[in-house]
C-alpha cells in the first residue's frame, strides 16, 4: 500500500502541473493522468524484479534495458508512451535511455519537485539527492516537458524548488552562438572500468561535429574520479546496506540482485578484506567493498559531507580552468546494453560514468548516437583476445560483452553547470541532429 499511496500522491501533483500544459504540448487528445500514470509505477521498479521480471528492450530482447527506470524506457522504445518521467540517483534515467536508444535528462536537484516520489533508500543515503527527469525519443520532447513543468504551479506546490522557468532563449542558442565544450573519452585509472573503443569513438565523432558547428572543443580531465566513486559509494550506502537488505528480506533474489544482497550481509570489518581479495582474483575495477561500510558515527557523516563538498569545488575548479566550460560530453556507460546473463561484477562498477554527476549534482543527459556495427563487434572481440593474452582477464570479459551486439544503440552523455539544463538540452539536440544527418547520408 505504501507504493500505491505515494504513487497516487505523485500522480495528483503531476496532474495539477499538467492539466494546463502537457495536454497542449504533447498529448492534446488524452487526459494527462491517463498518459502519465503508467510510468509512475514503472519508475519505481528495477530492471529485474519479482513483480514483472526483466523488462525487455524491444529492439534486442536478449539485452538488459538498464535501470532503474527501465519500465518507462521500454514503454517509450515500444512507442507506448510519448514521454515519461524517471528517477535518478546514480544514472537510472541516463543508463536505460542509453541502452534503449532514447533521450533522457537528469536535472540538478531542486529544479523539479520530487514530492510523492518513492525512494527505496530514504534512510540510507547521505547528502545525495534523488532527481526526477524526463525521458523521450527526441530531445525536443524533453524540452517540452521541462517547459511545461517549470511553471508557477510547481513553484507554489514545492517551496524547495528553485523558481526558474525554462529558458527558451538558451535552449535555442540565441543568447550565444559559440559554446566552450569539454570532452573526455575514458577514466584513465586502473581502479576503474575502462570504456570500450566503440563508446569512445562516438564521443570523438560528436566532438568533431560540434566543432564543425562552430563550438570550441577542449579536452577535459576529471580530477581523481576514483576518489569521487569512493565518496559516492560511502554516501549511497551510509548505513552499510541495512535498508536495502530489509527491502530484499524474504524475496527470491534475481541473479542481478544476489551480489548486492551478499555484499550487504558481509560484516563491516571484513568488507575491505573481501574487497582486496576480489580485486586480486577478479580485477581491480571490481567495486571497492570497503566503501560499503556503515558510517560509524555522526562525526564520520559530517566528515564525508565535507569531503564531498571539497571534491565538488575541486571539480568546479578544473571545469573553470578548462574553459570555463559551458558543457561537457563524455560516455554514458563503458559499453552498450549488456546481455541478460552479464555478471554484476562488470555492471556495478560501470555506474561511475553516470554516478559522478549525481555526486557533483550537475545536470546530465543521454542522447542517442548511432548503433553498433559488425566491424565494431569484430574489433571488440579481437581486443578481448588481445587483453586476455596480456593477462587482463577482467577487461577482456568486458570487451567480450559486445559479442552478438550488432545494432545495439550507442549514446553520449552531456553535462552542464548546475541549473543550466537548457544548455545541456541544446547540446544534446545538436548531437542528435548531427547523428541523424550521418545516418541519412
Amino acid at each position: 500500500m505504501r507504493i500505491a499511496d505515494n504513487t497516487e500522491k505523485m500522480r495528483k501533483i503531476l496532474s495539477k502541473l499538467t492539466h494546463s500544459s502537457i495536454p497542449m504540448a504533447v498529448c492534446k487528445e488524452n487526459d494527462p493522468v491517463d498518459v502519465l500514470h503508467a510510468f509512475q509505477f514503472r519508475a519505481l521498479q528495477l530492471q529485474d524484479n519479482n513483480n514483472s521480471g526483466i523488462a525487455e528492450f524491444i529492439l534486442e530482447a536478449e539485452e538488459l534495458p538498464g535501470g532503474s527506470s527501465s519500465g518507462e524506457a521500454v514503454l517509450l522504445a515500444q512507442h507506448g508512451s510519448p514521454v515519461g518521467i524517471g528517477g535518478d540517483i546514480a544514472g537510472s534515467i541516463r543508463i536505460p535511455c542509453a541502452f534503449c536508444n532514447l533521450a533522457g535528462l537528469k536535472p540538478t536537484s531542486g529544479r523539479l519537485s520530487v514530492l510523492g516520489f518513492v525512494s527505496a533508500a530514504k534512510k540510507s543515503v547521505l547528502y545525495l539527492s534523488p532527481c526526477l527527469g524526463p525521458m523521450a525519443r527526441k530531445v525536443d520532447d524533453l524540452a517540452c516537458v521541462m517547459r511545461a513543468l517549470l511553471c508557477p504551479t510547481m513553484f507554489d506546490l514545492d517551496p524547495y524548488v528553485i523558481p526558474m522557468s525554462f529558458d527558451q532563449v538558451s535552449y535555442e542558442g540565441k543568447s550565444r552562438n559559440q559554446l566552450v565544450i569539454g570532452y573526455y573519452l575514458n577514466f584513465d585509472d586502473p581502479n576503474l572500468i575502462q570504456v570500450l573503443d566503440v563508446n569512445q569513438q562516438v564521443v570523438e565523432k560528436a566532438a568533431k561535429a560540434l566543432e564543425s558547428a562552430g563550438h570550441r572543443l577542449v579536452k577535459f580531465t576529471v580530477p581523481d574520479p576514483y576518489k569521487a566513486f569512493i565518496l559516492g559509494l560511502h554516501a549511497l550506502f551510509a548505513d552499510g546496506g541495512q535498508e536495502l537488505r530489509s527491502h530484499l528480506r524474504g524475496e527470491p533474489l534475481s541473479p542481478h540482485n544476489k551480489l548486492i544482497s551478499t555484499v550487504t550481509r558481509i560484516p563491516d570489518i571484513l568488507k575491505p578484506i573481501v574487497g582486496f581479495i576480489s580485486k586480486h582474483f577478479i580485477g581491480k575495477p571490481v567495486c571497492p567493498l570497503g566503501a560499503f561500510q556503515k558510517l560509524g558515527s555522526g562525526q564520520a557523516a559530517v566528515n564525508l559531507i565535507s569531503e564531498i563538498e571539497a571534491y565538488r569545488y575541486e571539480f568546479a575548479k578544473a571545469w573553470n580552468n578548462a574553459g570555463p566550460l559551458d558543457a561537457l560530453i563524455c560516455p554514458v556507460f563503458p559499453y552498450p546494453a549488456p546481455p541478460e546473463d552479464a555478471l554484476q561484477v562488470y555492471i556495478s562498477p560501470s555506474i561511475i560514468y553516470t554516478f559522478l554527476y549525481n555526486i557533483l549534482d550537475y545536470p546530465a543527459g543521454a542522447v542517442p548516437a548511432g548503433f553498433v556495427t559488425e566491424d565494431d563487434v569484430r574489433n571488440s572481440l579481437m581486443k578481448s583476445e588481445s587483453l586476455y593474452s596480456t593477462g587482463d582477464s577482467y577487461m577482456s570479459k568486458v570487451y567480450g560483452l559486445l559479442n552478438g551486439g550488432e545494432n545495439l544503440p550507442l549514446s553520449i552523455q552531456v553535462v552542464g553547470k548546475p541549473y543550466h539544463e537548457e544548455t545541456v538540452l541544446r547540446v544534446m539536440r545538436e548531437i542528435e541532429s548531427s547523428f541523424s544527418q550521418q545516418s541519412e547520408s
